[in-house]
């Protein structure tokens, strides 16, 4: 009789591979020899395939446990300031992000909350983070491993524009705060701005031709313009 094998706790997106092969018709003893685990593993993990499936998107493809985070609109908004952060090839580091995380878990009203070096370190872990800036370290696995939880940080939100304008800004704790806590009761008295929606790559198409314009344009006759509209 052989000896056992050394138990082995499978990533997130070996455990959803080996729930694809099951339900492809591929049997279950082989797909439990091929990941090296027993046919109890495999079954846990086909019990659990609804749940797998549903935060496939929420957690990094190589988190073994699926522990949610203990302040999931701070792990929110973090996440999105750190992808806008990064988008903008803003330097970040361990103690960037943790000023950063105070400050947001104050503006979302969490009283208790201590950015310890532990947190950090789940919050890495759990999103599949890393932010060495030594050489070789490619700084594109962090945008790849933020664009795999789906944070709603295109620029729909972030630009508004028309044929000949382009307006941007840089959003505020404030503004990622909104984005991530629930809808707050509206005054019927104040009305939102009809803005038409518009996808990435058409804002980012706006946005350079803005910048096309504003190097080109003749000065003078954009001040004549603005003078009119005032």
């Amino acid at each position: 009789m052989s000896p056992r094998g050394k138990y082995r706790t499978l990533p997130l997106k070996e455990k959803l591979a080996a729930i694809q092969e099951v339900d492809a018709g591929v049997k279950k003893t082989e797909v439990a020899l091929k990941y090296r685990i027993t046919k109890s593993t495999l079954t846990t993990i086909l019990k659990a395939k609804d749940k797998l499936q549903n935060n496939a998107s929420r957690f990094a493809p190589d988190r073994k446990r699926l522990r949610e985070a203990a302040y999931p609109d701070l792990e929110n908004a973090v996440l999105l300031w750190l992808k806008r952060a990064r988008s903008s090839n803003l330097p970040i580091n361990g103690p960037i992000l943790r000023e950063k995380a105070e400050e947001l878990s104050l503006r979302l009203g969490i009283e208790d909350f201590k950015c310890s070096d532990g947190w950090i370190s789940r919050f890495k872990e759990r999103h599949g983070l890393s932010f060495k800036t030594t050489e070789g370290d490619d700084e594109s696995q962090v945008l790849s491993a933020l664009k795999a939880h789906n944070i709603a940080a295109d620029l729909d939100s972030y630009a508004a524009t028309d044929d000949n304008l382009c307006v941007c800004r840089e959003d505020t704790l404030d503004d990622l705060v909104a984005e991530v806590l629930p809808a707050q009761h509206s005054s019927e008295s104040e009305e939102e701005p009809e803005v038409e929606n518009v996808t990435t790559a058409q804002a980012f198409q706006y946005i350079a031709k803005g910048r096309i314009f504003m190097r080109t344009a003749d000065r003078t006759a954009v001040l004549n313009v603005i003078s009119e509209a005032d």
